[in-house]
């Protein structure tokens, strides 16, 4: 009995009918309930995370960076205290803080990505599908920012 190797056809049909299962299942978990908060305030400060942890390219870089975004923060800082918006993170930061830990957990333990992606959207299911992305976009950055914080303090130690 020859078995032979599939041709370029059959592993892209393979490829998409196992594509639109994990569609299926992603769009299972989708149950939003109807509760919603403004998705721009949260992206500014993901944006900031990777802005400060990008690593610079000397001094003169770290300075302009700082005093560019300072700025920014600052208008930030009054619209989150005028909107309500340190309340909507401390209703997030729990969900932010479990897609950080799904991320970190499985990823370091060699977890199925599949596996790992399902869990997250079971754990953002009753958000709309932006507030999906940004939740999820927050989760790494708070992976992404702990990493350099650790990177600086080393370099600056060492």
């Amino acid at each position: 009995m020859a078995t032979h190797a599939p041709d370029g056809r059959e592993r892209s049909m393979f490829s998409s009918s196992d594509g639109t299962a994990i569609m299926k299942q992603i769009q299972a978990t989708h149950a939003p309930d109807g509760r919603e908060f403004s998705v721009k305030p949260l992206l500014h400060i993901v944006e900031d995370i990777f802005l400060r942890a990008a690593p610079a390219l000397g001094m003169t870089s770290i300075v302009q960076q700082q005093g560019a975004h300072q700025a920014q923060l600052d208008e930030l800082e009054e619209k989150a205290l005028q909107n309500g918006f340190h309340e909507t993170i401390e209703m997030l930061s729990y969900t932010i803080n479990k897609i950080s830990c799904e991320m970190s957990c499985k990823c370091s333990g060699g977890g199925d990505a599949h596996a790992t992606t399902l869990a997250i959207f079971n754990l953002v299911s009753n958000y709309t599908w932006d507030e999906k992305l940004v939740l999820a976009f927050a989760g790494f950055a708070v992976n992404y920012g702990e990493f350099w914080l650790v990177a600086q303090l080393y370099l600056t130690t060492h």
